[in-house]
Formats: C-alpha cells, sequence, structure tokens
C-alpha cells in the first residue's frame, strides 16, 4: 500500500472513531506553526533589541499574571454563553491582533523596545489564555474516554513533526539570509506577520470542530419524555466556583500539580539564558534543539499513549514528571552547544509524556457540570505560578549563580514528582476502598 494510501486509509478509520479527531489534528497543527514561527526565536530576539537576564525573567513571568486575571471572568462569560465557541474565536482574534502589533515594535526608541515586546507578548495572553482554557474544556465535549486521550496524542505526535520542521526552516532563514543585525530584525518582523495570517487559518479549523451529540446518562429510573438528553447547567458564579473548587477530587489534583508546575516554570528562564547568555546559542542553534526536542516527543508520543492505556494516567503523569526533572540536572552539565543538542532530546521526551498526561489527568479530575469553569480556575493557579516563578528562578540565578539555580530547580521539580507519586498511591488506595 502507498503512502498516501495508508494515510487516507488512516485518515477514514479516525474518522469513523471519531469526526473531530482529523479536524482536531488539523487545528493542532496550525497553531503549532504558529507559536513555532516566533515561539522559540522570542527570548533570542529580545537579546537583540537590547533584553537583559531581567527582561528575560520579565517575558516569563508577566504573561501568567494577566493570565491569571483574565481567565476566570473569561470562562464566566463563556460559560454563561449560548455559543461557547463562537465567543472563544472571538477571545483568539483578539490575541492575535498583538502578534501583529509585535511586528511594528522595532520602530519604536531602542530603550523602550524590550519592555513594549513584553507588554505585548502580556497582553496577548489575556484573551489567549481565556481561549485555551475554553478549547481545554470543549475537548471534554467533543471527544470522550479513550478517543480523547488517542486525540491528544495524536495531536501531539502530529505537531511533533511539523514543529521541527517550521522551526529549522525559520532558523536557517533568520540565521543564514540577513547580511547584518539590522536585516535580522527585519525577518523577525516578517516572521511575526506570517504568524498573525497563519493564526488566522488556524481559528477558521477550530471553527470547524462540532460538539456531538451527549450519550444519554444510565440512571434507575428511565428519563421522562419531557426532559432533555443532556444535563442542564448550572447557573455560574461565585457559588459555583466556591463548590467546584471545594470538590476533593479536584482540590488535591490542582494542589499537587501546582507544586510540579512551579518548578517546572522556574526551569524556563534559566534554560534559555543557560543556552543563550551562558553557551552563546545563536538562532540556528536554538533551531537545531528544537529540531531534536520535536523529533524525539515525535517518536515518543505513541510509548506514552500506550502507558496510560497500560498503566493509568497517573503513572504516566508520575514517570514524566520524574523524567523532566532531570532535564535540569543535564542542562547543568552540559559544557557546550553541541552536548545541550543532546539533552534536547530528553527535554522532548519529559515534555510530551507531561503535555498529554497532565491534560487526560486535568479532564480526569474536572467535574462535567460546568468543566470550563473548573479548568479556569486550575488555569488561573498554573498563571499565578507562571508569573511567580520566573522572579524564584532570578533570585536563584542572583544568589547561587546559573548551575547551582538548574541543580536546584531539578531537585524542586523531583520532589514535586515525588508528591505526584504520592497522590497517586493515595487515589488508587481510595478507589480501592470504593471498589470493595
Amino acid at each position: 500500500m502507498s503512502i498516501t494510501k495508508r494515510i487516507k486509509a488512516e485518515i477514514r478509520s479516525l474518522n469513523v472513531l471519531n469526526p473531530n479527531i482529523t479536524v482536531f489534528i488539523a487545528y493542532g497543527l496550525l497553531y503549532d506553526v504558529f507559536l513555532n514561527v516566533y515561539r522559540p526565536f522570542a527570548v533570542k530576539f529580545l537579546e537583540r533589541i537590547g533584553g537583559t537576564e531581567f527582561h528575560i525573567a520579565l517575558f516569563n513571568a508577566l504573561p501568567g499574571l494577566g493570565a491569571a486575571l483574565a481567565i476566570l471572568p473569561g470562562a464566566i462569560l463563556i460559560g454563561r454563553h449560548k455559543s461557547k465557541q463562537k465567543l472563544t474565536l472571538g477571545f483568539f482574534l483578539v490575541s492575535r491582533f498583538f502578534i501583529l502589533l509585535i511586528a511594528f515594535v522595532p520602530a519604536f526608541p531602542l530603550e523602550y523596545q524590550p519592555l513594549l515586546f513584553i507588554l505585548f507578548i502580556s497582553m496577548m495572553n489575556l484573551p489567549e489564555a481565556v481561549a485555551q482554557t475554553s478549547v481545554q474544556s470543549f475537548l471534554g465535549v467533543v471527544f470522550d474516554g479513550r478517543v480523547r486521550a488517542t486525540a491528544i496524542t495524536l495531536r501531539n505526535k502530529f505537531g511533533n513533526i511539523a514543529v521541527p520542521i517550521i522551526t529549522l526552516v525559520t532558523g536557517l532563514i533568520i540565521g543564514l539570509l540577513p547580511r547584518n543585525d539590522a536585516e535580522r530584525i527585519i525577518y523577525y518582523q516578517s516572521f511575526y506577520v506570517a504568524a498573525f495570517i497563519i493564526s488566522l487559518i488556524e481559528i477558521v479549523m477550530f471553527r470547524r470542530l462540532r460538539e456531538l451529540p451527549p450519550k444519554r446518562p444510565q440512571m434507575a429510573r428511565p428519563l421522562s419524555p419531557e426532559l432533555p438528553s443532556v444535563e442542564k447547567e448550572p447557573k455560574i458564579g461565585l457559588k459555583t466556583i466556591f463548590q467546584i473548587a471545594s470538590e476533593s477530587k479536584f482540590r488535591r489534583f490542582m494542589l499537587t500539580v501546582l507544586v510540579f508546575q512551579f518548578f517546572w516554570q522556574a526551569g524556563w528562564p534559566l534554560s534559555a539564558i543557560y543556552q543563550i547568555k551562558t553557551l552563546g546559542a545563536n538562532e540556528l542553534w536554538l533551531a537545531g534543539f528544537a529540531v531534536a526536542s520535536g523529533l524525539a516527543s515525535f517518536l515518543s508520543a505513541g510509548l506514552w499513549n500506550k502507558l496510560i492505556y497500560k498503566r493509568g494516567n497517573g503513572v504516566a503523569l508520575v514517570i514524566a514528571a520524574f523524567f523532566m526533572s532531570t532535564n535540569m540536572f543535564f542542562f547543568a552539565a552540559s559544557p557546550n552547544l553541541p552536548t545541550m543538542l543532546a539533552v534536547s532530546i530528553t527535554v522532548g521526551i519529559a515534555v510530551v509524556g507531561i503535555n498529554i498526561s497532565l491534560l487526560n489527568g486535568l479532564l480526569e479530575a474536572t467535574p462535567v457540570n460546568n468543566r470550563i469553569i473548573a479548568i479556569a480556575i486550575y488555569n488561573t493557579f498554573v498563571n499565578i505560578s507562571l508569573f511567580l516563578s520566573p522572579f524564584f528562578a532570578n533570585f536563584l540565578l542572583e544568589i547561587t549563580g546559573i548551575v547551582n539555580s538548574l541543580l536546584l530547580v531539578g531537585t524542586g521539580r523531583a520532589l514535586a514528582g515525588a508528591l505526584l507519586l504520592v497522590f497517586y498511591l493515595r487515589a488508587r488506595k481510595r478507589e480501592k476502598l470504593v471498589e470493595r
């Protein structure tokens, strides 16, 4: 069978399983292309327009603050709206407008450029965070059970093919074609414009996702004819928020994962500083790291999915968290850029495992009613952590240096992985007691 026929047969089988899967994969591919046209080189761009280590910490922190303030009100607005998907599209459009504004940052005086870049990125993250929260909730409606895990895995797997290609092409263009720094900035601007255009196509694809008819719940008494087959959403207000936050399963999951998220996020600015400031990575090297990481993610995505099916999502999350903790130790032990290229392989394996198991675990832990509000609560705290963790990383950097900071954050990740293990073992124990 030819490759084309094999792909067509695979698409047909996926559509039989759930017609949203192929649309979701296409949407995910476009979203990944949009992000990776500019994001892998954003910190390098910040450095080229005069950014310092503090600016890098601020670049990682401020988007989290904006998102933390916007997610819950935005999610309540979407939850009350009749057409949740259309309102989500509106948030996407507002977000993408800011990526276009970033292209004009070099037109401003040099001393204002780093802060303007950070400000536009942060403002973009307000509507983007609300939209992504809605997307996460929407996945609980268009997919369920094993189909959802398959959809998320395939979306990551195909995305991990596109990401290295896009990143490599972008890195080669920015790294090789410009004859001087002024031309290189113009190339950066053109890629921000390209990201905006791609994002419009991505939004159109998201619009094609369709909510499937819900299954009629199994009940002791049959439903009366006049009752609808879908559950009626309760009114969304402060009472709803406190009720969801007080649900034990969701609360335990959120608190445990937040500890890991904090140390995971704290490593982001440190990794960028070590690669760019300490080892001197340029756009070509950054592209190489992204390609190595992306290929490793692609090759290991299926293994993570099999692990989830065989051992459960909790086991996969614990293993991925411990694997993620080792990356900081590998970074600290990397004396040069070629070694860092090899380390990027372990980063890719860990990241795809975390992405699949975290999202699937979140959807398992959230209540069906008002799922968007539950996810909004979770994402609000994740973004508070995102705001605080870069300043914590910058504090470690100033008092201990870059290598010790990487080691301390890696230790924090390992301890957080141990906490996830305790959470998983206690959850299993509770499940066995319920079965008895």
